[in-house]
């Protein structure tokens, strides 16, 4: 703006000088005017600046992200859809009926399977039979039973009997029968008492199945 205003101050006084300039003639002047040729008139060279202003329009994209959360409830440890490992902890409260309830903890660990396995069945019992597309497992037990109310007082009873085999499919599998040995699980426990023993049982050969503990207890076979 500036600019334009500078250009049109010195047009007014370019033309101002000329209006002054040819202001009042002499006498001879008028007389000159008439014999002389027309002098040649000579007009201001008028330089025009055009200043173009250029406004840039920046847009802004604001992006919103919307962040859903789903809570997801996780099924207890030792579930069928949250099986314990081996080597974990469960705790298992209970009832059946009116006249028992109970509370216990239980872990499995120690599993040995393949060949390991068979020399121990073997070991146990040489008439022991290993069925085509069987294997044996053998794995430890630890078992503490922390609170017992039955009616007539009763034991609660523990045994290697107490596990149900279920296939990667969760299939249920009934193998084939074998002999433990002397450390084989069980016991007759009363509230406080604690047990630990091996269990030894067939499965479908090459499987990572379950074990299932008195219908309550899952584990995962690694």
């Amino acid at each position: 703006m500036k600019k334009i205003t500078a250009i049109v101050m010195a047009l007014m006084m370019l033309l101002m000088t000329s209006c002054a300039a040819s202001t009042g003639p002499t006498p001879s002047e008028e007389t000159n005017k008439e014999t002389k040729s027309v002098q040649a008139e000579t007009k201001p060279t008028t330089e025009a600046t055009t200043t173009t202003s250029t406004t840039t329009t920046t847009t802004t994209t604001t992006t919103t992200t919307t962040t859903t959360t789903t809570t997801t409830e996780t099924e207890p440890l030792g579930s069928r859809k949250n099986p314990a490992s081996f080597g974990e902890g469960v705790f298992v409260t209970g009832s059946r009926g009116d006249s028992l309830k109970f509370k216990y903890g239980i872990m499995l660990e120690n599993l040995r399977r393949g060949e390991e396995a068979r020399q121990i069945a073997m070991s146990n019992n040489r008439f022991n039979e290993i069925p085509d597309g069987q294997e044996v497992i053998v794995f430890d037990v630890a078992f503490m039973l922390t609170e017992h109310d039955s009616a007539d007082d009763d034991y609660f009873l523990v045994s290697y009997f107490d596990f149900d085999y279920y296939t990667s499919s969760f299939a249920s599998f009934r193998g084939g029968s074998i002999v433990g040995g002397d450390d084989e699980l069980y016991g007759k426990l009363y509230e406080g008492a604690s047990l630990y023993g091996d269990v030894i049982m067939l499965i479908p050969e090459g499987d990572h199945g379950y074990l299932q503990f008195k219908d309550f207890a899952w584990f995962a076979l690694p």
